[in-house]
């Protein structure tokens, strides 16, 4: 299944492991400042989209044969999820989002988050520390050991109930959590794998270097 990057306008300190992160055949979506990340990064995106406030004179100039996408400083959506709806518009299902953490706004990375519980679709938030994605009802993930991580689950819902487990240090398999509990944080991998089913509910699911 082929991917859609957004590639937004949030902190990106490595970013050779950012430019790693792209598949040849990917579709890149640069929203709005994240453009001046592609142009660091010696990416040219598939399309641009934003009001192109916040990009440089020397991006643009780069860009200038790219589509773009314009929309109005002033609007009830952020860039994120306008950038989000094209790529469902072009029927893509897997996408992962950059540059979406860190910053100075701790109200844009909060509601970066929180936007992972509105799609069915598959969506990651990933910068060079931490990965996250949404895990609903019915659904089962699977997370790979990597050396000096952290795996840590927030509940997004009144009630979440956990089904199969394995793999982990603090085993989940069968447990109730709550809204604004924190017990689920800072487990770790102990296998090559690791295996967790929602039952009920849904999470945050966050891998993070120690």
């Amino acid at each position: 299944m082929k991917r859609c990057v957004l590639i937004c306008n949030g902190s990106l300190k490595d970013l050779r492991f950012h430019r790693d992160q792209m598949k040849n055949d990917d579709f890149i979506i640069a929203v709005d400042g994240g453009a001046n990340h592609c142009h660091r990064m010696g990416i040219t995106p598939n399309l641009m989209l934003g009001d192109f406030d916040s990009i440089d004179k020397s991006t643009m100039e780069s860009f200038a044969e790219v589509p773009r996408i314009t929309v109005p400083a002033e609007k009830d959506f952020t860039d994120i999820i306008l950038g989000i709806e094209e790529a469902k518009k072009r029927n893509y299902k897997d996408i992962l989002i950059l540059g979406a953490l860190g910053g100075k706004r701790i109200d844009m990375e909060i509601s970066n988050l929180l936007l992972l519980s509105r799609y069915r679709e598959f969506i990651e938030i990933a910068d060079d520390v931490s990965s996250v994605r949404c895990v609903r009802a019915g659904e089962s993930i699977e997370v790979s050991h990597r050396q000096d991580q952290y795996l840590s689950i927030i509940p997004l819902s009144p009630l979440v109930k956990t089904g199969k487990s394995y793999g982990l240090k603090y085993p989940l398999e069968g447990l109730e959590f709550s809204f604004g509990t924190t017990c689920g944080i800072s487990n770790e991998i102990i296998s090559e794998t690791a295996e967790l089913t929602i039952l009920e509910g849904e999470i945050l699911l966050i891998c993070q270097k120690k």
